[in-house]
């Protein structure tokens, strides 16, 4: 059920993947630049992977080893025969993972394709202006597959997805103060690929729109060094998956960023 507090570690190596990209750039006129990509989509595949069962202490292991091995037998009769029948079907589900411990599994799932088009303005030698359009291929994962290969033989678990294509807007700029130091901002705004009725905390997701800020300071004439903040918040979202997830998501967070270059 629901309230069974144990779940199932799955470690694997994927096999390697091949995919293309293609892309376009075209100088419109001096000031103008015009830009297109395309990456493919790519199937990721685990053939020989090891499961796990994982429960959340050791007071759940002894709960679920106690409900296997209740016998409703002395029962019958004293207890509704729907109560009964949840407890037999707990016993069947502690089962069937029990056989899912220590067993091999292999899956597939995509990355998803992205195709991109974006535009950069130049009025001048300080100013640069960008926008850009993506939009993201996740309607190609409409399910989780997992097979497991037990001593009772391949047991196959389905999980439903459904994702839906997401699109993504980006607007920025960047100005050149001096040779010393280069300043920018940008914003953006990103649609989830998650369902409302395939919720859950496993993938939360929401509208979500950001701001970003940064700079380059080039202190020597082969050193520059990059500094850079976004702030990202999502929407308040209700969905539900299983009753048990049912609730309002909320996200945010903040992502500070330093790098250093030195070229040759």
């Amino acid at each position: 059920s629901n309230q069974i507090p144990v779940g199932i570690e799955l470690e694997g190596s994927s096999k390697v993947a091949l995919g293309f990209n293609v892309g376009i750039l075209v100088n419109v006129s001096p000031k103008v630049t015009l830009g297109a990509t395309y990456r493919s989509k790519v199937k990721l595949s685990v053939e020989d992977g090891e499961a796990e069962l994982d429960y959340a202490n050791d007071a759940a292991e002894s709960v679920v080893a106690a409900i296997k091995s209740f016998d409703t037998t002395p029962l019958q009769g004293m207890l509704p025969q729907e109560t009964l029948a949840t407890i037999k079907g707990t016993q069947t589900q502690l089962a069937t993972m029990g056989l899912l411990d220590d067993s091999e599994f292999k899956a597939s799932m995509p990355i998803p394709s992205i195709f991109s088009v974006g535009i950069a303005y130049k009025p001048n030698q300080a100013w640069t202006l960008t926008g850009e359009a993506q939009i993201t291929g996740w309607s190609a994962y409409d399910k989780l597959d997992i097979t497991f290969k037990t001593a009772a033989g391949e047991i196959v678990q389905s999980s439903v997805k459904d994702y839906e294509n997401t699109v993504a807007v980006r607007l920025g700029a960047e100005y050149v103060v001096s040779d010393f130091w280069t300043v920018r901002a940008g914003a953006y705004m990103d649609t989830p690929p998650v369902q409302m009725d395939n919720y859950n905390p496993e993938t939360p997701s929401a509208n979500s729109y950001g701001v970003t800020a940064g700079a380059t300071l080039n202190p020597m004439k082969n050193l520059a060094v990059d500094l850079s903040v976004g702030y990202l918040r999502g929407e308040k979202t209700t969905g539900t998956f299983q009753e048990t997830f049912k609730a309002d998501y909320t996200k945010s967070a903040i992502m500070p960023g330093v790098a250093v270059r030195f070229q040759f």
